[in-house]
Order: structure tokens, then C-alpha cells, then sequence
């Protein structure tokens, strides 16, 4: 390009120069033609100056006047001065004939001064001066003539001249607007082909770096020659499509940027919220001790406000026990790591938490140690789990316990019982000592409720139902509840209570502990209010179980409330607010009334006192009538097989069956019993009836029993007894085989009508 544009510039610089230096050589000839003219136009002047200066000495010279010497002087130097134009002209370009009379004129000039000269200085004679002056005037008339003609030459030879100047400055006229037209074109044609080598690329050049400015990277020019424009225009298409390859190859870097931080940003906030709710406290600690980091979660878990608090602060301040810290400090000084270290961390608030710390120090690039590093993990209720689970087990083995005494209590009420009766039937005419039997006799009934209550604790799994009335047993369970304390209870319980159908035993329980917990919360004593009622739930119902008919039963308290935050915890498993509590009594509370398709609430305000409600399903239908009808003996007779593994217990039931009419053989478990049955049988003797015991200690019970019976003999007539009223098979024994089942301790009148019943095949 840059060689286009000089070509051009030459172009147009030789063009000009051409037509200058025509035109300059024209006018440099025309310079010189007009200097001629001038000079002939002076060398005229003179001539006619002369002429006139002659004519007017020749006038003198005609008149008797003699010329002055002044006016010689004049025509003289007139002459001089033509002679020296003349002088200059035949230096000049006259042709030789305008040359010679120039010479001739100067000659005669001169004849004619040396003429004059003579006549001005001639003597007085005369003839002399007339021939001198004759002589004169005859020069003068040749000089006048010669000087026409050549005035006459030269003005033709000046006319033509001029002429030819006129044409020659008209022709350099002509040169120069040709010049100029010619240099104007070529300017035009040199402008358009620059404006199109120049404008048109870098237009382009323009519009593709807008479009590059407006985000269309990659825009190239369309443009391709040969100049340094073409090479511009490749390397700005170069450099657009490596702008265009490098913003791509930088979008799609931030586009893995931007997915990588938001990943990392995700992560971040995923290890935040698992910081943030974690019970878990990570530190890190400087050579001194100092905490200079610590997880969020340890404001939350130590009850400080943010973890500024917390920083600056040594670690080791936190132990509640000096003998703690002390073995903590010594560990890790001497280890360079602890594991798996229990101790208590004091809070904010004074309380403590047991954790389990695992610490080691920690060391820079250089292998220095810089300081602790650990995690203390929350075990405070691991701990209370393993504690309460020690309980537990303590609980179930009292509950084993309790079953066991009660079973062996229920034997010896058993045996108490019915000797009270042999007794009685035996002193029937007496009645002093019947009415001391009738005493203890009573004694033993209320022995019996205690057992009762006792086995209640020692109950679990699923519920043994019957329809029943609930309204005498929650007067009873209160009032067991009661004994001892110096609390009273009212109750409010309608007469036409609808029926329930429940287990009575874990019901018993249900009341026992509400009315135990009304106890605990009034302390210095109280009244608690003890409400039934009858209720129908419908569709609008906020309460959360099914429409339907129920029972409310309320139990109230004046007692210090719940505390609202606890509310939603205290039928959790374990959860308690009493130094010496189990937490397990509100909890199977809970799941009893659960498996009874019920429903448990709470409502409590601090300073006035608490409410349970409990909601059971409930069936309107009564139960039917039956009139009491006393108890009386029904004697029978057959062969009954008896099998109980106490001494005491199958001496006094085995008189008890010979009293009512029986025959009775007693064995001591299932071995016994089902050798006498097949021997009884084959000596075709066999037993109209066997009655056993459900539990016996290192032997067959009941069950296996009668199950090996059945495969002897399968219309056995077999009556259950057990003195531990949580077995199962109680709830369901016919499913056992079994044609009835009686509970110990029992009375003559229930067995004999049981036997009675079975015999006859009523039952």
C-alpha cells in the first residue's frame, strides 16, 4: 500500500511537473521575446524621440536660426543612446539586414552630430555655413528617412512579434489548465483508488471492531489484496478468531469456575451445616494452651453466645475436675496424642457435659509443634443411655424379681387361703373362730391386691384385653397409689360410664404412675382430682385420632407444672426431671395407651399444676346384669390329677379337692404328671380332669405339658392355674388346649364351680 500511494504521489508529481516545466519553458522563451519587444519598444521611443530632436534642428536649421548648442547636446545624446540600443540590439536576434541599418543609423548619427558639429563651430563666412548647414540638413533628412523605414520594419517586425508572444502565452495557458485538468483527474483516479485501498479496509476494519466491542467475537474482514492492508486485515482476522477462541476457551474456564465454586460453595455450606449441627467440638490450640479456632457448635453446645468467647481461651480451663485436667495435660504431654478421654467440660451456665476427647499435637512445615489440635464428642447422653440402661436392666430384673415373689406369694396365699377355709368348714359351728378365719380370710384378699399391684410392674408386651368397667379400677389403683402419703384424691366418675376394653393389669399400671407422678409434684401435699366421662369425638375434631366414641379420664394435680420446654420430652424413654427417676414411667404410659388404640395428652401450667387426659375407645353396650349370687360350695366327684411344683400348695389344693369330693393324685411337674396320666389311663382309671401349675421351677410347666397331653389323650379336660397372672397363655388359653384357668390365690367356692364347669362341659 504504502508503495501504491507513493506511485500515486509520483504520478501525480511527474504529471505536474511535466506540465510546469512546459509551461515554464514557454514562458522562459515568451520572457525573452517580451524583453526583445520592450527594448524595441524603447529603442522606437528613442527613434521617435530622435526624430522629433531632429525635426526640430532641422527646423532650425531651415530657419535662419542657428540650432542651439543645448539642443545639439539633446540630439547627440539621443543619438548616444541609440547608437548603445543599437549597440544592444546587435547583440540581440534583429537579422543581419535590421543589423546593418542600425550600423548604417549609427553611422549616420554620427555623420550627422560631426555635421552639426561643424555648422555650430563654423566661421562667419557664409557660403561656409550654408554649405555646412546644407551638408546638415541633407544628414538630417537621410537620418529622418532611414529612420522611418525602420520604424516602419520594426513596427511590423514588433506587430509580428507580439504576435507570436500572444500565441506562445496562449499555448502556456493552455499547457497549464491541461496540466491542471490533467493532474486533477489524476488526482480523482489516485483519491478513489486510495479511498477505496484505504477507506473500504479500514471501514471494515471499523464495523468488525464494533461488532468485536459488542460481543461478536470472531467478526472477520472480508478484505484480501496484497497491501499491508491485507496483511492487517489477515492478522486482525487472526487475532479476532484467537480473541473469539480465547473468550470461548475463558467462558467455558469460568463456566467450570462457576460450577466448581458453586460445588465448592455447596460443599462449604454442607460442611457449615454439618459444623453447625454437629455435636461435635472441634478446636485447635497454640503452644500455650490457648484455643485460637473453634466449631461453631462448641458456642452452641458450651451455651456461649459465638465462638469469640470461647478463643483465647485455655482449653484445659474448661475440665470441671483439676484431676481431670491434670490427667488430660499429663496424657498428651507424654503421648503426643489422646484418645477416647472422658471428662466433664463446665458450661457457660455452670452445668457440665461429658465428652470423649481425641487430641494429638500438630506440627508446622518445619516439624515444630505449633500446638493441639482435637474433637470432644457430646457422650452426655450415651452416658445417661448406659446409665439408664444399668437401670433398666435393674428394672426388669426387679420386675423378674417382683413376678417371682409374687408368684411364690400367691403360692403361700394359696395355701394360706385355703386352710383358711378348711378351716372355716371345719369350725362352721363356731362362730368366734369363723368370724377370726373370715378376718384373716380378708387379710389374705387384700394380700392378694398387693400381688396384684406388685405384678403390674413385671407386665409387659401385648396388651391381654377384656371388656370390663374401668370406674372401680381407677379408684382402686389411686388409692393403692395413695398409701403413704399425705395426699388425697376425689374422684368424679358417672355411673353410666360406657365400657372399655383393656388389659386391666397394664391399666392399673397406666393410673398407678400419673397418680405416683401427682404425688412427686406436691410434696408438701395436695389433692388430686380423678375424672370419667363420656365423650364423642366427631370429623372436626382436632385431636388426632379417629371419630368415635370415648372415654375422658382426667387426672389433675396441684402440684409446681412442666415447664413448657419439657412438654414435648416427658413420654420419651429415659427423659426425666427427678434425681432418682427411671424416665420410664410417663414412657409406658404412653406405649400402654398406645396398644390400647388411645390417646395420651398433657397440659401443665408452672405455679398451678398438671392435667393428663387419656382417651380410650369406648363400647356403649352394657354388660349384662347378673345378680350377685352367693358364693357357694358345689361338691362333685371323679379323678382329679393335680401338678404344682410347691409341697405347700399341692398339700393344702389336694385337701381342698377332697373336701369338695374329689379323688386327687398330686405330682410335682410335667414328667410326673403325664407317667401318672398314661398309667391312670391304661389301667382304664383315667382322670376326668388334670389340674396344673403354669410355671414350675426346673421342670415341665404347664404348657409343654399340656401339650405332650393332648397328644395322648386329645379331649383332655385340663384347667390352668398360675399364681404369675402376665403369662400369656392366660389371655387366650382355650387356643392351649386348656378348658379353663384359675388364678392364685383362689377360694373354694371359685374352684369348685370351675371344676364344676369343666366336668359338666359348660366350659
Amino acid at each position: 500500500m504504502k508503495r501504491k500511494i507513493l506511485f500515486s504521489l509520483f504520478a501525480l508529481f511527474l504529471c505536474l511537473t511535466i506540465g510546469t516545466a512546459t509551461a515554464v519553458l514557454y514562458m522562459s522563451s515568451n520572457i525573452s521575446e517580451l524583453k526583445n519587444i520592450v527594448n524595441l519598444q524603447e529603442v522606437e521611443q528613442l527613434r521617435k524621440s530622435l526624430i522629433i530632436e531632429i525635426h526640430d534642428v532641422q527646423a532650425e536649421l531651415y530657419t535662419v536660426n542657428t540650432p542651439y548648442a543645448s539642443d545639439l547636446d539633446l540630439i547627440v545624446r539621443k543619438g548616444v543612446k541609440l547608437e548603445e540600443i543599437s549597440h544592444q540590439c546587435t547583440t540581440c536576434h534583429h537579422p543581419p539586414k535590421l543589423q546593418s541599418r542600425i550600423e548604417n543609423v549609427q553611422s549616420l548619427v554620427h555623420d550627422y552630430k560631426t555635421a552639426l558639429s561643424f555648422y555650430i563651430t563654423a566661421s562667419a563666412n557664409v557660403e561656409t555655413t550654408e554649405r555646412l548647414k546644407l551638408d546638415a540638413v541633407l544628414k538630417g533628412n537621410n537620418l529622418i528617412n532611414l529612420t522611418n523605414e525602420m520604424s516602419h520594419s520594426a513596427s511590423k517586425n514588433l506587430e509580428g512579434l507580439t504576435s507570436d508572444t500572444m500565441r506562445r502565452l496562449n499555448n502556456v495557458t493552455k499547457i497549464l489548465l491541461l496540466t491542471i485538468m490533467i493532474t486533477f483527474f489524476l488526482g480523482v483516479l489516485v483519491a478513489v483508488n486510495l479511498t477505496r485501498s484505504i477507506t473500504r479496509p479500514i471501514n471494515e476494519l471499523v464495523q468488525a471492531t464494533r461488532m468485536i466491542t459488542s460481543g461478536e467475537f470472531g467478526s472477520t474482514i472480508e478484505y484480501e489484496d496484497a497491501t499491508e492492508f491485507g496483511e492487517l486485515a489477515e492478522h486482525f482476522n487472526t487475532m479476532s478468531t484467537t480473541i473469539r477462541d480465547g473468550y470461548q476457551k475463558i467462558r467455558n474456564e469460568m463456566e467450570v469456575r462457576k460450577k466448581t465454586e458453586e460445588a465448592l460453595r455447596e460443599s462449604e455450606e454442607k460442611l457449615q451445616s454439618v459444623f453447625n449441627q454437629m455435636q461435635d467440638i472441634f478446636y485447635r490450640t497454640d503452644r500455650e494452651g490457648r484455643i485460637i479456632w473453634v466449631s461453631p457448635s462448641a458456642a452452641k453446645i458450651l451455651r456461649y453466645e459465638s465462638t469469640d468467647e470461647l478463643t483465647d481461651r485455655y482449653f484445659s480451663d474448661f475440665f470441671a475436675s483439676p484431676r481431670k485436667r491434670q490427667g488430660f495435660l499429663q496424657e498428651l504431654s507424654e503421648k503426643g496424642n489422646v484418645s477416647n478421654y472422658e471428662a466433664e467440660l463446665r458450661r457457660n451456665d455452670g452445668s457440665t457435659i461429658i465428652v470423649s476427647i481425641n487430641s494429638h499435637y500438630y506440627e508446622n512445615k518445619n516439624g515444630k509443634i505449633e500446638g493441639e489440635q482435637g474433637v470432644c464428642r457430646d457422650i452426655t447422653e450415651r452416658k445417661k443411655l448406659e446409665e439408664e440402661h444399668v437401670k433398666l436392666e435393674k428394672m426388669e430384673s426387679l420386675g423378674i424379681l417382683a413376678g417371682g415373689i409374687a408368684h411364690d406369694f400367691n403360692n403361700l396365699l394359696t395355701t394360706i387361703v385355703g386352710n383358711i377355709k378348711l378351716a372355716k368348714i371345719s369350725f362352721d359351728h363356731d362362730e368366734k373362730i369363723t368370724e377370726i378365719l373370715t378376718d384373716a380370710e380378708e387379710a389374705c384378699r387384700r394380700a392378694r391386691d398387693l400381688t396384684n399391684q406388685l405384678l403390674t410392674f413385671s407386665k409387659g408386651g401385648k396388651p391381654i384385653k377384656k371388656i370390663t368397667s374401668i370406674a372401680e379400677q381407677l379408684r382402686s389403683s389411686a388409692l393403692f397409689a395413695l398409701r403413704g402419703s399425705n395426699v388425697i384424691c376425689q374422684f368424679s366418675i358417672p355411673e353410666n360410664l360406657w365400657l372399655v376394653e383393656i388389659d386391666e393389669g397394664q391399666m392399673n399400671q397406666v393410673i398407678y404412675n400419673l397418680v405416683l407422678n401427682a404425688i412427686q409434684a406436691m410434696p408438701k401435699g395436695g389433692t388430686i382430682m380423678i375424672t370419667a366421662e363420656n365423650i364423642s369425638i366427631g370429623l372436626q375434631s382436632r385431636l388426632p385420632f379417629s371419630e368415635g366414641t370415648y372415654i375422658k379420664i382426667k387426672v389433675s394435680d396441684q402440684g409446681i407444672g412442666i415447664p413448657k420446654e419439657y412438654l414435648q420430652k416427658i413420654f420419651d424413654p429415659y427423659f426425666t426431671t427427678k434425681q432418682k427417676g427411671s424416665g420410664l414411667g410417663l414412657a409406658s404410659t404412653y406405649s400402654i395407651i398406645n396398644n390400647h388404640n388411645g390417646y395420651i395428652d398433657v397440659e401443665s401450667t408452672i405455679g398451678t399444676g398438671t392435667t393428663f387426659s387419656i382417651y380410650l375407645p369406648a363400647i356403649k353396650d352394657r354388660l349384662p346384669h347378673e345378680e350377685k349370687k352367693p358364693a357357694i360350695i358345689i361338691k362333685g366327684k371323679g379323678r382329679i390329677l393335680l401338678m404344682d411344683d410347691d409341697d405347700t400348695v399341692l398339700m393344702t389344693v389336694g385337701k381342698t379337692l377332697k373336701q369338695l369330693g374329689y379323688e386327687v393324685e398330686l405330682t410335682k411337674d410335667g414328667t410326673e404328671a403325664l407317667e401318672s396320666y398314661k398309667k391312670a389311663k391304661e389301667s382304664s382309671k383315667p382322670f376326668d380332669a388334670v389340674m396344673m401349675d403354669l410355671t414350675i421351677r426346673n421342670g415341665m410347666g404347664g404348657k409343654e405339658t399340656m401339650e405332650k397331653l393332648r397328644t395322648i389323650d386329645p379331649h383332655v379336660k385340663a384347667i390352668a392355674s398360675s399364681g404369675y397372672s402376665a403369662d400369656s397363655i392366660i389371655a387366650d388359653f382355650k387356643q392351649y388346649g386348656f378348658a379353663g384357668f384359675i388364678s392364685k390365690p383362689f377360694e373354694i367356692e371359685e374352684l369348685s364351680d370351675l371344676l364344676n364347669n369343666v366336668l359338666s362341659g359348660k366350659s
